[in-house]
């Protein structure tokens, strides 16, 4: 069994009910246990990674991004892939297609030695 990967979800206050909304849904989908919901506040989103308290920070898109980017950051606009995790079932990623975002598969990582 794998551990329960623990996420944060980071939105703009202009674009708080809908991208919060899809990327708690991505997070469900994927399996993740969301610890909370960050709005407009990088540093804090960051820190809590830092302090391992969420090991993941799911975005809506790449507007919600700082240029200093955390140790993984995933954005739910540039996933529609199957989840991760071999046990959600694949029926269980739902929604329809999201129009007008981009969605180029890609996961941000950095090493924390780099």
């Amino acid at each position: 069994m794998r551990p329960e990967t623990h996420a944060l979800v980071l939105v703009l206050s202009k674009r708080l009910f809908p991208d919060t909304k899809i990327c708690i849904d991505y997070c469900l989908n994927h399996g993740y246990a969301v610890v909370g919901v960050i709005r407009d506040d990088w540093d804090r989103a960051i820190d809590y990674l830092y302090q391992r308290k969420a090991h993941v920070l799911v975005v809506a898109d790449d507007r919600t991004l700082n240029p200093d980017r955390a140790p993984r950051v995933e954005v739910v606009a540039h996933q529609h892939t199957k989840p991760t995790r071999p046990d959600v079932p694949t029926g269980a990623r739902g929604g329809k297609h999201r129009r007008g975002r981009n969605e180029r598969t890609s996961l941000l990582k950095r090493n924390a030695a780099a």
